[in-house]
Formats: structure tokens, C-alpha cells, sequence
């Protein structure tokens, strides 16, 4: 996939989300959940990964592709101490990423938001 016009320029990750989505779309994909679970200075992202329509072929490439940027995207700390749970919705035709997001610390709570990834 190519993010960007510049070759010496890392690409933002606007513009990651982007070409992300315009993949997904072309593959008939209409919205992505990845779940992530960060506890004592580590986690997992992507250890569950849910396509609509499920009966979308989503390349294994394009799904690592994903699961890096909502890797980057999540909010930091989410893997600290008690760490954090949830799941990250894209909306691939709206360009929507949300988050469901569970705090551990002693005891859960539970915050969502949506939030559009800001122009290239």
C-alpha cells in the first residue's frame, strides 16, 4: 500500500487509516471490531478480530496492517499496571474509529468514544 507521495516521508497515521480503509472498502468490508487487553506492562490487540460482512476475505497482511494502527492509535498506558480492555470499531464507509474502552484499577470502568483521525 502506498501512504504517501514521499518516499523519505514516514507516512502519518492519518493517512495509514485512510488507505486502510479504502482497502477494507474495496474488499466489501463496512466495519471492523479489534479487541485488546493490556495488564502488567504488556497486552495483546487483535486477539479477536470481527468482520462485517463476515463473509468479507480480508487479507492476513491487511489485518496486520490493522492491528498495528489501532496498536499506535490506542490511547497510551493502556497496558500499564492494571491496564486496560476493549474494543476499537472502525466504520471503514464513514472513516470512524471508536473506542470502548474498560479501566482495571480495582475496580472496572467503562468510557466509549468516537473520534474522527484528523485530516491529512
Amino acid at each position: 500500500m502506498t501512504y504517501c507521495d514521499k518516499e523519505d516521508e514516514e507516512p502519518s497515521l492519518e493517512a495509514r487509516w485512510s488507505a486502510l480503509c479504502g482497502t477494507l472498502g474495496s474488499l466489501g468490508v463496512t466495519s471492523v471490531v479489534v479487541t485488546y487487553d493490556g495488564y502488567s506492562d504488556s497486552g495483546t490487540v487483535g486477539d479477536e478480530i470481527r468482520v462485517e460482512p463476515s463473509t468479507s476475505h480480508v487479507p492476513e497482511e491487511v489485518l496486520d496492517d490493522l492491528v498495528e494502527l489501532v496498536e499506535e492509535w490506542l490511547p497510551g498506558g493502556w497496558e500499564i499496571n492494571d491496564g486496560e480492555f476493549g474494543e476499537v470499531t472502525l466504520n471503514v464507509a464513514e472513516r470512524l474509529v471508536g473506542l470502548e474502552q474498560n479501566i482495571r484499577s480495582g475496580i472496572t470502568t467503562e468510557s466509549s468514544q468516537t473520534r474522527l483521525p484528523p485530516e491529512a
